[in-house]
């Protein structure tokens, strides 16, 4: 019998695309390819720059492209980048203070509604004792 391994989250899983790539590898790498094959069929070697300078060209230019592969902390990394960038640039690390606290208004009844209370409260005590407040 052949035995295999499953994962234990089935939603870490990864499908491969072709041989050992994901989806997301392949497409990464083959922009990568593309970029480079525009970059120096268009300008490097029609100037004839010398190929370590190309080669360290096309590394930079790679290199971004190449990090989309990774998933850091279990993220895309443009999901990674936003909270990043969020998190150091955006949002403030010290937050101003409020000066004052607003202080609660205090409830301001009629006398005809103060009425109404105590005799709701009259007649709920008569039908149940155990509402009375201790004295």
């Amino acid at each position: 019998m052949i035995e295999t391994k499953v994962p234990m989250d089935v939603r870490t899983y990864k499908a491969k695309l072709i041989g050992p790539f994901t989806t997301r590898q392949l497409i990464c790498v083959s922009a990568a390819v593309c970029i480079d094959a525009l970059l120096f069929f268009g300008v490097i070697h029609p100037l004839g720059l010398p190929i370590r300078l190309a080669v360290f060209g096309l590394v930079f230019v790679d290199f971004p492209i190449i990090a989309f592969i990774a998933e850091p902390m279990g993220m895309p990394m443009e999901k990674y980048l936003k909270n990043v960038l969020w998190k150091n640039l955006i949002t403030p690390t010290k937050r101003k203070a409020k000066s004052s606290i607003p202080e609660p208004k205090a409830a301001t009844y009629t006398s005809k509604e103060q009425k109404q209370s105590k005799s709701k409260m009259a007649k709920l005590v008569k039908t149940h004792p155990e509402y009375k407040a201790y004295k």
